[in-house]
């Protein structure tokens, strides 16, 4: 009996700890830039591109536009990550998009089993635009 009271009283005493998340400018113009792919997976970069895409979606942001694939392309092929990000940037400027996420996708694969979801790596950043 007393471990009974003691369990009830221990589980009074636990605190769960919820945190949401940071609070988006959902009204405010929001670009997603080129998530560099450092993988040996095809495709990854724009992959965790269109997630990001989506979860701005899902936390209410609807102004989202994402650099072009056919920029990314050219800039791919002529320069560093640096010039590329540095391009896209300014591309955001241009648009007067507010806030940018970018990132590098160091690793990128599939889990085993039935569903087969991405497993993803990756160092965002986050900036604001001025």
């Amino acid at each position: 009996m007393q471990a009974l009271c003691l369990s009830v009283c221990l589980v009074g005493c636990s605190v769960i700890d919820y945190s949401p998340g940071p609070v988006v400018d959902q009204q405010a113009s929001w670009g997603v830039l080129p998530f560099l792919n450092h993988t040996e997976t095809p495709q990854a970069g724009r992959r965790a591109e269109a997630i990001t895409q989506a979860l701005l979606a899902s936390r209410g942001v609807m102004n989202v536009q994402r650099y072009p694939a056919s920029f990314q392309d050219e800039a791919a092929l002529l320069s560093s990550d640096d010039n590329v990000l540095d391009t896209a940037i300014q591309w955001a400027k241009e648009q007067q998009i507010r806030y940018v996420l970018t990132g590098t996708v160091d690793e990128w694969r599939y889990k085993v089993g039935v569903d087969g979801e991405p497993a993803v790596g990756d160092a965002s950043d986050y900036r604001s635009g001025s």
